[in-house]
C-alpha cells in the first residue's frame, strides 16, 4: 500500500468489483484506455484476474482510492521484465481533471523504483493531451518512437514516454 496526500494505491478487494467494472466499461474511458468491449461476465472475469494480479509480486496492479472509494486503476501492460515496466492508468471520469492521475502515477513510479525497477514507461494517443500532460508532469521523457494504431474504427498516432531511476 502506498499513501499520498490525497490517495491510496492498494490491492483490489472483492468490494471493488463494481467500481472496476464501471471504469472498464465506461465509454469515455474506452476512448483512450485500450480495452475491448466486455460482456458482464468478461468484465467480472477480468476483475478477478486484476484482483489476483494486484496481490502478486510478478505483476503491478493497484486500485487508486480516495477516501476509501475506488476512483481508478493503474496497471502494467504485460509482465514486469528486465527491470522495466510499462503502465496504463484509468481514472473514473467523475474524478478526472483534479490531479489524481498525476499523483497516482508519481506514487506508482516511486513504488516501482523502490522495488528495484530501473525504468517505467507509458504511452498515449498523441491526441490525448490530458494524458500526455500527466506523463510530462511525472518527469517522463518523450521517446523518439511513434506507432500507428487502429482502435475503435479510428487510426491513432501513439507516442511513448519513459523515466529512468
Amino acid at each position: 500500500m502506498v499513501t499520498t496526500a490525497n490517495l491510496v494505491l492498494d490491492s483490489l478487494k472483492d468490494k471493488d468489483q463494481e467500481a472496476i467494472i464501471e471504469i472498464l466499461t465506461n465509454d469515455q474511458i474506452k476512448q483512450t484506455y485500450i480495452i475491448p468491449d466486455l460482456t458482464k461476465r468478461d468484465a467480472e472475469n477480468l476483475f478477478k484476474k486484476l484482483k489476483l494480479n494486484s496481490k502478486s509480486k510478478g505483476h503491478y496492479v493497484r486500485g487508486i482510492f480516495k477516501e476509501n472509494e475506488l476512483i481508478g486503476l493503474i496497471n502494467e501492460n504485460g509482465r514486469l521484465v528486465d527491470g522495466k515496466v510499462d503502465l496504463s492508468i484509468a481514472i473514473n471520469p467523475l474524478f478526472q481533471g483534479k490531479g489524481y492521475a498525476t499523483e497516482a502515477l508519481k506514487a506508482a513510479i516511486d513504488e516501482l523504483f523502490s522495488l528495484g525497477y530501473e525504468e517505467v514507461s507509458s504511452y498515449s494517443f498523441q491526441t490525448n493531451l490530458a494524458n500526455i500532460h500527466v506523463l510530462e508532469k511525472c518527469n517522463m521523457q518523450k521517446l523518439p518512437r511513434e506507432e500507428k494504431l487502429h482502435y475503435r474504427d479510428h487510426d491513432y498516432n501513439v507516442v511513448f514516454y519513459t523515466i529512468k531511476k
